[in-house]
């Protein structure tokens, strides 16, 4: 559904877009061109607030965070979004973490084990 309001948006606009990753919360999409790629947290009503971006994504979820790079082949370019504290209010600032050298690390000093899955979007 919210895809569609989505879709319906940016119809009457004139914009194009697409969605490139998803989890219940979260989405990589871009509009208009696909060097305007970001990570959005899906708001009420089918909105959308920046979290991260523009660029590529190497992205990841599972139930308490998500997890992105921008440039994976990095070191320290992992960043991480506590899921139970971002609100629509909230500042990137507040709930995101990192840069984050360790990643899997990271997750386990929080008890996180299961696996994460990556996607390259963007």
């Amino acid at each position: 559904m919210r895809r569609l309001a989505l879709l319906a948006m940016t119809l009457l606009s004139g914009c194009d877009y697409g969605v490139l990753w998803e989890d219940e919360t979260y989405t990589v999409a871009w509009i208009d061109l696909r060097e305007n790629t970001f990570l959005y947290r899906k708001l009420d009503g089918g909105n959308l607030i920046g979290r991260a971006g523009p660029g590529r994504f190497h992205i990841g979820s599972n139930a308490s965070f998500v997890v992105y790079s921008m440039a994976p082949d990095e070191p320290c370019s992992y960043f991480a979004i506590d899921k139970a504290a971002d609100h629509d209010g909230a500042d990137p600032h507040e709930v995101i973490e990192g840069p984050i050298c360790d990643i899997r690390g990271f997750l386990a000093d929080r008890g996180i084990t299961g696996p994460l899955t990556f996607t390259d979007a963007g």
